[in-house]
């Protein structure tokens, strides 16, 4: 992404391009973050059983390596995209924002993890496959594709439960909120040199970093420890 939108964060006239490049980076990193586990959890899940019966570990320090091996590895390699990207798309170099841009998208690719834990550790692969991208995309649309204001009534609830929302919002402002200056305009008009503008029209101007941040990472947690009840109830059950 980083090489396809070149140069698209200080330019009026690409300001649309770089809030596709910032939706795309966020589905970018849930997916990856999603299936990797998704498809490999159900395999390890039968190896587990295994030594899990006969007694060579207990639970808890199975789920422990776990998230001690992938969380880690997974901040890297959000990293290993992020940096470049950044700084490729000519976004400001601002650590404030930039530390902002990063948080967030982090946090959605580990919620994501967590996510992909879940359903792989609930669902047949084959049905875990399926619901994981389709939720995705349903979760995805709401603040790319539509305002608050234009959304169904009953599909607003969903608007507030979307994490990937919380994500895309937050990630979005970090670049273009806190009062930044206008941009750069190569032409005669550019509508959104200011971009505050642009925030008023799609309702990004009173976004809550801290509550978003602490929303996302509340989600992962609760993916991470349904996954935890769900793998017990399977090794117990009889």
């Amino acid at each position: 992404f980083g090489y396809l939108y070149r140069n698209v964060g200080n330019n009026a006239n690409t300001l649309m391009a770089n809030y596709i490049f910032v939706y795309g980076s966020n589905l970018f990193l849930h997916y990856t973050g999603q299936m990797s586990v998704a498809l490999a959890f159900p395999l390890e899940f039968k190896i587990l059983m295994r030594e899990y019966f006969n007694r060579w570990y207990s639970l808890a320090p199975y789920c422990l390596s776990v998230v001690l091996i992938e969380v880690p590895f997974q901040l890297l390699c959000d990293c290993g995209y992020l940096v470049p990207a950044y700084y490729m798309t000519g976004q400001p170099l601002e650590l404030m924002r930039f530390g902002y841009f990063v948080l967030f998208h982090t946090a959605i690719s580990l919620t994501a993890q967590g996510y992909g834990f879940m359903i792989g550790a609930t669902l047949p692969v084959g049905i875990a496959v399926f619901i994981g991208p389709v939720m995705t995309v349903f979760l995805s649309i709401f603040g790319f594709t539509s305002r608050y204001s234009d959304i169904p009534t009953y599909f607003r609830s969903m608007y507030h439960l979307s994490y990937f929302r919380a994500s895309f919002q937050g990630s979005f402002y970090s670049l273009y909120g806190f009062n930044r200056t206008t941009l750069t305009c190569d032409e005669f008009y550019c509508h959104y040199k200011n971009p505050t503008k642009f925030l008023k029209e799609m309702g990004f101007n009173n976004v809550n970093l801290e509550f978003d941040i602490k929303y996302i990472l509340f989600c992962g947690v609760v993916f991470y420890i349904l996954t935890i009840f769900s793998v017990w109830f399977k090794l117990n059950k009889r």
